[in-house]
């Protein structure tokens, strides 16, 4: 049995596909990963990039099936025991590789596993043997999940995945891998299994930029997070410390930004969605409304 599979989703970024596999596949080949790519049935020159890689196995789907829909195609389609899920404007310290495969070996009942990351691409010096711990689920959820909502930092046991009960309703809000991770750490919990977390920082994010107008923001991280969240059943798991930190990198840098609170016609809605979902600190309501309150003052004095 293939022991990795790096499963990449992609749709209509056959440049940064192009790069990530010109970068990963020589050591993959050597190493007997497979490279699995999930074409979302792109418009543009997709097919033409993976057809220059005889090794990967591309699929092609005769339909956009969304992000969560491509996210279940590869888990569903993989040859490997793990899955390492990778963005394709993402990428990875290739040199490192051996080292992950040999965890993976010598953990070969661990359901799942956290690889830290970075944003740049400059590298550490005199790093020799990779640093890695094991925790409960408690612990991942509350110091790492977070983190995790970026897809490249999750390689999953695909046998442990076939346990779960998916709530079909989570499989349209762009979040499937939060409910798929609280599902697996509540399962875990309940085997008494253990997480491996990778302290190095392996992955490196990219640095696409979507369009992110603060109306789809709000529906994507407010609205159909908490949604998806609230899908994710976890009776013996607490979730709070996982929306504190969800909310500190993700939520508070738009709700209290002042270019952002000026440009809605009603930011206050932002607000009480987010105070509903995050309960976010007496600091932030404050700064918040400060912000509002010039913003209609301004606005104002304009008419």
């Amino acid at each position: 049995m293939t022991l990795l599979t790096i499963g990449i989703p992609t749709y209509n970024r056959a440049n940064y596909l192009g790069k990530l596999l010109a970068k990963i596949m020589p050591e993959c080949e050597r190493l007997g990963v497979e490279v699995l790519v999930s074409d979302n049935a792109s418009t543009d020159d997709t097919a033409g990039i993976a057809a220059r890689f005889s090794s990967i196995r591309y699929l092609r789907n005769p339909r956009n099936l969304g992000f969560d829909g491509n996210i279940l195609n590869l888990l569903d389609t993989a040859a490997g025991r793990f899955l390492w899920l990778l963005g394709d404007d993402d990428s990875l310290d290739v040199e490192r590789l051996p080292e992950i495969v040999q965890l993976l070996k010598s953990s070969p009942s661990t359901g799942l596993f956290f690889v830290s990351y970075r944003y740049d691409t400059s590298k550490k010096k005199g790093k020799v043997q990779l640093t890695s711990v094991t925790v409960g689920p408690q612990t991942y959820v509350d110091s790492y999940l977070h983190r995790a909502t970026l897809i490249s930092t999750n390689i999953i046991d695909r046998q442990t995945y076939q346990q779960l009960s998916l709530d079909r309703q989570c499989v349209v809000k762009g979040w499937i891998h939060l409910h798929l991770l609280v599902l697996l750490a509540e399962k875990l919990r309940e085997s008494g299994g253990r997480i491996t977390v990778v302290k190095d920082r392996i992955v490196i994010q990219g640095t696409f930029e979507g369009d992110y107008p603060i109306e789809r923001y709000i529906q994507t991280f407010v609205d159909n997070f908490s949604f998806t969240l609230n899908h994710s059943p976890a009776p013996r798991l607490t979730l709070a410390k996982l929306k504190k930190h969800f909310y500190d990198i993700n939520v508070r840098l738009r709700l209290l930004n002042f270019k952002d609170i000026a440009s809605q016609t009603k930011p206050e809605i932002f607000y009480a969605k987010a105070v509903k979902a995050f309960n976010f600190p007496w600091s932030g309501r404050l700064s918040f409304w400060l912000q509002y309150f010039l913003a209609k003052k301004l606005f104002r004095s304009r008419r």
